[in-house]
């Protein structure tokens, strides 16, 4: 089964095996890459009158207007950089993640079968909501929540994947390009490092069949799938 992410010019080969495959599309990346400054200019619009209103009319309950508007600028600045990069990537660069009989393919092109993975996690991103406190708070509010709203959106069923390798420093020596090395995360403080695969910028409807395959595939090969979620967002009580 394969996902039609990108034009047939700049999709990577096909792998023996194959189930299920995530590519990133150079167009696609370029058009993120300007409704992300686009976002970054909303955010930046929505920081400087969030600021403006507190300072003049002591309205702290557009301070969650004023933060949103700030990570909504810094969001938009990042990911118009990464998107312009990511627009120039080719061949095995684009890979998202590949599914085949025997494992996974990550960006590079990085080879994982399932005999060195140890868990398969699908974490999703769940926003948190912002409770407001009096009646002064509540414009900033609904303005904070609007915004946090499209900002989380633009990310669809916003899920990552993370190939729990009990070897990951020997995964990391046979990394043989950059790409293939961004793909991995090295144990840090005791955490196992990971192969890890961002799947944000998709519907969730998209992202099911990964998550069926992922299920049916793990249990095939005797390794734990868990579904997981990570709240983001400020939360007030």
């Amino acid at each position: 089964m394969t996902h039609p992410d990108s034009t047939a010019s700049a999709q990577p080969r096909i792998r023996p095996g194959e189930l299920i495959r995530f590519v990133s599309s150079p167009k696609e990346q370029g058009r993120l890459a300007v409704g992300f400054a686009l976002l970054g200019l909303i955010g930046l619009l929505a920081l400087v009158v969030g600021v403006w209103l507190i300072v003049s009319l002591q309205a702290w309950g557009f301070l969650a207007v004023a933060v949103i508007g700030a990570l909504m600028a810094l969001v938009g600045a990042v990911m118009w950089g990464n998107g312009g990069r990511a627009a120039a990537l080719t061949g095995d660069d684009l890979i998202d993640v590949v599914v085949t009989r025997d494992g996974f393919i990550t960006q590079g092109g990085f080879e994982i079968p399932w005999s060195e993975v140890s868990e398969v996690k699908a974490v999703q991103m769940v926003r948190n909501r912002i409770r407001a406190r009096g009646a002064d708070e509540l414009a900033g509010r609904a303005i904070g929540e609007a915004a946090g709203k499209a900002l989380f959106d633009l990310g669809g069923a916003d899920i990552r994947l993370e190939i729990h390798l009990p070897d990951c420093k020997g995964a990391l020596q046979r990394a043989t390009t950059t790409m293939q090395k961004l793909a991995l995360i090295d144990e840090i403080g005791g955490r196992a490092g990971y192969a890890h695969a961002a799947l944000g910028m998709r519907p969730a409807a998209e992202i099911a069949p990964l998550l069926e395959i992922l299920e049916r595939e793990a249990a095939a090969h005797g390794v734990p799938f868990v579904r997981t979620q990570e709240r983001v967002g400020p939360t007030r009580a």
